[in-house]
C-alpha cells in the first residue's frame, strides 16, 4: 500500500526535521530508521535540502555583492564630487588692521583702526588624494567582481602607493571622460 501524499507544508516540516537530524551528525540510515521511512527517501530529501541551502547561500552572496557595489558607487560619487570641487578656483581674503595715526585710517563711527582687505583668486589643479580614492574604488570593484589583476598599485598601510605616472594617466583619463 502506498504512503499518503504529503502536503507542501508537511513536506517542508519533514525536511526541517531531517535537516536538524542531519546537522546533528545522524547518518541517512539512522534518520530513515528513526522516521520509519526508506534510506533512498532520506537521500532524496537531503538532496532537496542541500539544494535549498545552496540557493539561499547564492541569494545571500548576490545580495552582499550588490550591497558592496552600492557602497562603492556611493564612495565613487563622493570622490568624483570632491575631485571636481578641488579643481575649482578659490577666493582668499586677507585682512589687516591699519596702524597709522592718520585720520583717514580710522573708522569715523567707532574710532577704531580700519581694515585693509585684499582678495585674490587662486587657481587649483585638483587634489590627487581624490584620484587615489577613485583608484581604490576601481580596484575594490574589480576584485569584488573577479575582473583580473588589480595589483598595479598596492596599498601600503593606510595609503596607496601610486606612481606619479599612474596619477598622470588617471588624471588625463578623468579629464577626457567626465
Amino acid at each position: 500500500m502506498a504512503a499518503p501524499k504529503r502536503t507542501p507544508a508537511q513536506r517542508e516540516r519533514d525536511r526541517e526535521h531531517v535537516a536538524n537530524l542531519y546537522l546533528k551528525g545522524w547518518s541517512q540510515s539512522e534518520i530513515a530508521n528513526y522516521l520509519e521511512v526508506s534510506q533512498p527517501l532520506i537521500s532524496k530529501e537531503l538532496k532537496a535540502i542541500k539544494a535549498k541551502w545552496h540557493s539561499e547561500q547564492l541569494e545571500q552572496y548576490e545580495f552582499y555583492i550588490a550591497q558592496e557595489l552600492d557602497r562603492l558607487r556611493l564612495i565613487e560619487k563622493e570622490a568624483w564630487e570632491a575631485w571636481e570641487r578641488s579643481k575649482q578656483t578659490k577666493e582668499q581674503t586677507l585682512s589687516e588692521k591699519l596702524r597709522s595715526a592718520s585720520p583717514d585710517d580710522l573708522d569715523l563711527e567707532t574710532g577704531a583702526a580700519k581694515l585693509k582687505i585684499q582678495r585674490r583668486t587662486i587657481d587649483q589643479v585638483g587634489d590627487p588624494k581624490f584620484l587615489e580614492q577613485l583608484l581604490k574604488v576601481h580596484q575594490a570593484r574589480a576584485k569584488l567582481l573577479n575582473l583580473g589583476d588589480t595589483s598595479t598599485a598596492k596599498p601600503q598601510g593606510d595609503t596607496l602607493a601610486v606612481s606619479s605616472t599612474q596619477l598622470a594617466v588617471l588624471a588625463e583619463y578623468l579629464s577626457s571622460n567626465p
